[in-house]
């Protein structure tokens, strides 16, 4: 008799529908004709047209598969937001792919999670429009990304917050419209003090700049600073003192999509070496004939 495992639920005909085949080859033309012919002009510049970048991808609907079509999404649908992260690696430039994926898997879903409804129609929605750019704050010069070890603060003044402490090697930094912050709103309850803000680009005394990556040139990686930023009380993202919880929970999804990511990258490594296997000649034949190869 056999013996019931939990790979009984996975769906035998697999995770994809005929709807998420159409996704992937809609996803697959945006990037081959818009990111791909221009991934090798960005890298050698160390740059990219950000704004228009987002916004063609919001355009076409890059943003909204894991949100509900009030805040201009297609979804809720995690297996349609995959196809859109291993579509995009193959876009050919880490950064770009980066600075989308943080955009859609971080700033924005922290948004979605965590956020009142007011914050997620202020926020959220000109986000998956691809009108407004989002990031995640957490790591640190001191403490790297140990969540429990930060040390920027929050702390009360009237109804709202001052905000003080750094950030380093944040994804979108530096071109961010609103960056979801992690910050010690009491420090003494240690892992258990942590709460989440959202912080606009223009708040007094928060001060972003780009810092050079050795991998992903086009990135706009920041370190951020914020010297005792005047935050309202409507800033706050998600309960008070919940922010290690609800990090850890956001984790998981990362997690995934960083996972996919590099599957998928490394599919097209692996296709883009056959292809260059079967073009390129030495001794009158192709090299992908030789036995190496085989």
């Amino acid at each position: 008799m056999a013996t019931a495992t939990r790979f009984a639920a996975i769906p035998r005909a697999g995770l994809f529908t005929p709807d998420h085949d159409d996704l992937r080859v809609a996803v697959r033309v945006f990037v081959e004709r818009a990111l791909a012919p221009n991934a090798e002009e960005w890298e050698r510049d160390g740059e990219f047209p950000v704004r228009d970048v987002f916004a063609q991808a919001g355009a076409v609907g890059l943003f909204g598969a894991k949100f509900e079509e009030a805040y201009g999404g297609t979804g809720p649908d995690l297996v349609a937001d995959a196809v859109v992260t291993e579509e995009l690696s193959r876009c050919g430039s880490g950064g770009v792919a980066a600075a989308l994926g943080a955009h859609k898997d971080l700033g924005s879903y922290y948004l979605y999670r965590f956020g009142t409804e007011e914050q997620r129609q202020r926020w959220l929605t000109p986000a998956v429009a691809g009108s407004t750019i989002t990031a995640l704050a957490v790591t640190e010069p001191e403490t790297g990304s140990d969540v429990a070890a930060i040390r920027t603060t929050a702390v009360r003044d009237g109804e709202g917050w001052r905000l003080s402490g750094a950030k380093t090697f944040i994804t979108n930094g530096p071109i961010a419209d609103v960056v979801v912050v992690a910050a010690k709103t009491d420090p003494a309850a240690g892992h258990g003090g942590i709460s989440l803000f959202a912080v606009e680009a223009g708040t007094s005394g928060f001060v972003a700049r780009r810092v050079d990556t050795v991998g992903w040139r086009t990135s706009h990686t920041g370190e951020l600073v914020f010297d005792d930023c005047p935050l309202p009380a409507d800033a706050l993202l998600g309960e008070e003192n919940q922010g290690f919880y609800q990090i850890m929970a956001n984790f998981q999804w990362e997690r995934v999509v960083m996972a996919l990511g590099a599957v998928s990258g490394a599919e097209r490594i692996l296709e883009l070496a056959m292809s260059y296997g079967r073009e390129r000649e030495a001794f009158g034949r192709p090299v992908a004939k030789f036995q190496v190869w085989r």
